[in-house]
């Protein structure tokens, strides 16, 4: 049972709930040396975005909704190398073109994270309002992506690699 301490079934970490390296899932979202990089730079204020801003935390669904995020960019390794945040969502379509594209169905973005950004962005129904919120906290998509994009480009990159993102590097974790 997810939060009770112990690591049990499919779980990857039981924290007692969420963490900066622990879902409320219990998926392992991050490593203890890219936490401790996190919190030895400038990113130290992000690494429990997925709880949602002070005055208004996340529910339990929202956070659900940020961590599924981290784990499919963390998985797919859409945003190693020189990769902007935006490929995860966008995909093969450039910035310009996805912003014009459909939200959905053809033409529409095809990032390996879209299904589950869209997810984590659901008042949001244009592709350009998407991208505006990319790394908006606010959002559970947008706090997942502004935790990643911290640890990729923040501290004169040093985070790179033990937080995964070294080019051609194994998909998380």
């Amino acid at each position: 049972m997810c939060g009770n301490g112990a690591i049990e079934g499919s779980e990857a970490c039981d924290d007692h709930g969420p963490s900066p390296v622990c879902s409320n899932t219990c998926t392992k979202v991050s490593t203890a040396a890219c936490v401790a990089c996190e919190n030895n730079g400038d990113c130290a204020g992000s690494v429990d975005d997925c709880l949602g801003p002070a005055a208004t935390p996340f529910t339990s669904a929202k956070q659900a909704a940020c961590y599924t995020v981290m784990t499919c960019i963390e998985k797919s390794n859409c945003l190693d190398g020189t990769s902007a945040i935006s490929k995860c969502y966008c995909g093969s379509l450039s910035t310009a073109a996805c912003g014009a594209a459909p939200f959905t169905g053809a033409g529409s973005p095809d990032g390996a994270c879209t299904k589950e950004i869209q997810a984590g962005m659901p008042d949001i129904t244009t592709n350009g309002a998407v991208l505006g919120a990319l790394i908006a906290a606010n959002r559970p998509a947008g706090a997942a992506m502004e935790r990643l994009n911290c640890q990729k480009i923040m501290n004169s990159s040093a985070c790179l690699d033990p937080c995964g993102f070294t080019p051609g590097g194994p998909a998380f974790p």
